[in-house]
């Protein structure tokens, strides 16, 4: 039985799952310190609500940012693919490109449609 792949994609898979587990941890502990304050009385400013990691919401324009950032990274890749001198480096470049450029047109086209959403 060859123990490589099994290691390797269980180490990634346990890695997911710990980062997921002390995130839930983290945001439970900040939901109960937040309950707590609500319950004894105290204001909040939004000062110490972002202090404790609450994170803010995301500006509508955000959704158009990561979505040009993602496919300007699909363009260098592709580009990169170009300067290498095996000969099907560049088709294998633009597989690679493919995805980073489609979820970019994806995030362009929620973009657009929050947009037109926003201004009714």
């Amino acid at each position: 039985m060859d123990w490589v792949p099994i290691v390797l994609f269980g180490s990634i898979a346990l890695t997911v799952i710990y980062f997921f587990y002390f995130n839930s941890i983290k945001q439970n502990a900040v939901q109960e310190t937040l309950r707590k304050a609500i319950d004894g009385g105290q204001t909040l400013s939004p000062e110490t609500i972002f202090a404790l990691g609450v994170k803010p919401a995301p500006s509508p324009t955000s959704d158009a940012r990561k979505g040009v950032l993602l496919i300007c990274f699909g363009i260098a890749t592709i580009i990169f693919g170009h300067f290498i001198p095996e000969p099907d480096a560049t088709e294998v470049f633009k597989g690679i490109a493919a995805f980073p450029i489609l979820v970019g047109i994806g995030y362009f086209v929620v973009y657009l449609f929050n947009k037109g959403k926003q201004d009714d």
